[in-house]
This record gives structure tokens, C-alpha cells and sequence, in this order.
């Protein structure tokens, strides 16, 4: 199946989508793996409370890198719906919206951070009761992005099949974007409904999404070809 040429507002509507995803590609690991991911694997509320110190301030970096990707997340969900909306208008804004909730969970997620770190500059540290109440936000972070996560995995399903049905793109690229979605949401309800799940099915899904990245950042800038649509807006 071949893909209809893209006017000149759906290819800024292509770079800014592009960039935004290639910044909070490169954002988001440093925030989640190198700093989060540790605190939570560290083991009891003691280990955590040790782990988060040792964290320095690169606690409050990742809380600035979630803050940011919440910023990136709304240009992407505008952008995309810009690129799709004059085909399929109604999925498009379906698919921005699953984005902007999964946006939405992210920041109530990022506010959990947000108290840890004012339980951290607390005068009253080292109790038991204490170490409890900042493992209880950090467990929250995380049961809130996991959600959120789900959500996310919906948007990509809808964003993949989008694709399919706007004929912007080729047909396999929305494929892989379908199953990098339900890999997601795989992880989520793994999560949700087996104790101890360890699985992480979207660390082999993901590939689409790279995919994308450099798909939207090439019809960005590649020039029209002969007979293609100029249109400024919409």
C-alpha cells in the first residue's frame, strides 16, 4: 500500500513530532533507569530511603525530566493529530486524547516524586514511620506510570491502526507501532493482575517506535516531490 504525500503544514506538524519524541527518548531513560529504577529494586523502605540519598540530586533532575516530557508529550499530541486529522479526523482526536491522559497520569505520578522530595528536606527524618511514608510515594510513582502506561500502550494501538487507515505512512511502520502498543499494555496488566510479574514484553516491542522517530523526522524535512500538496494550514 502506498502513502499519500504530506502538505507542508503535516510535515511541520512531522518535525516538531519527531524531535519532541527523539528529546524524550533521550530524556526519559536517564530519569527512569539511572536514577528510579535502582531506588525501587533496592529492597525494603530502609534500602530505598539509602538509595534515594545516595541519588544526590539527580532525584531532582529526574523530577525536572518528567516535568519536560510532560511538555513534550502535549507538542506530540497536538502534532500528530495535526498530521492525521485531515484524513481521520475523529480517531485522530481519539488518539491525541489517550496521550494527553496518559500525559495527565504522568504528572500525578511526577507529584509523588515531588513529595518524596519535600519528605527529604524534612527535619524529622530517620523513623521507621518516616522511611514508610517515602517508600508509600515512590511505591505511588510507580503504580501511577505503570497505569499510565496502559494508557499509553492504547494511544500507540490507535496511533498504529491511524496510520494504517491514513495511508501517511507505510502500512507495516503502523504495524509495529500496533504491537509495540499492546506490548505495553501486556506489561501493565501483567503488572496489575500477577504478583511478582517481571516480564517486560515492551523492551522487545519497542522497535516501532524508534521507527517512528526517524520516519517523522525524514518526511519533516525530505522536499515535497512533484504534485505533492503544499496546503499552509488547515
Amino acid at each position: 500500500m502506498t502513502h499519500t504525500a504530506l502538505t507542508s503544514h503535516q510535515r511541520k506538524a512531522a518535525r516538531v513530532a519527531g524531535v519532541a519524541l527523539l528529546l524524550m527518548a533521550l530524556l526519559a531513560p536517564i530519569a527512569f533507569f539511572t536514577v528510579l529504577e535502582p531506588i525501587r529494586t533496592a529492597g525494603d523502605a530502609a534500602a530505598q530511603v539509602n538509595a534515594l540519598r545516595a541519588s544526590g540530586t539527580m532525584f531532582q533532575v529526574s523530577i525536572v525530566i518528567f516535568l519536560t516530557v510532560a511538555v513534550l508529550d502535549v507538542l506530540v499530541a497536538w502534532a500528530l493529530h495535526g498530521i492525521f486529522s485531515r484524513e481521520q479526523s475523529q480517531l485522530s482526536l481519539l488518539t491525541a486524547w489517550f496521550r494527553l491522559v496518559y500525559t495527565a497520569l504522568l504528572l500525578v505520578a511526577t507529584a509523588s516524586l515531588i513529595d518524596a522530595q519535600t519528605l527529604l528536606q524534612s527535619p524529622v527524618q530517620g523513623s521507621p514511620h518516616w522511611n514508610l511514608l517515602l517508600q508509600h510515594d515512590l511505591n505511588r510513582f510507580f503504580t501511577t506510570f505503570n497505569f499510565g502506561l496502559g494508557v499509553f500502550g492504547c494511544h500507540l494501538v490507535c496511533l498504529g491502526y491511524l496510520m494504517m487507515r491514513a495511508r501517511l505512512f507505510p502500512g507495516f511502520l503502523g504495524a509495529l507501532i500496533v504491537i509495540a502498543g499492546l506490548g505495553y499494555l501486556a506489561d501493565t496488566l501483567g503488572t496489575l493482575m500477577i504478583p511478582q510479574y517481571d516480564l517486560n514484553v515492551a523492551s522487545v516491542t519497542f522497535i516501532g517506535e524508534v521507527l517512528l522517530i526517524g520516519w517523522l523526522i525524514w518526511f519533516g524535512w525530505k522536499r515535497p516531490g512533484r504534485g505533492a500538496e503544499t496546503h499552509p494550514s488547515y
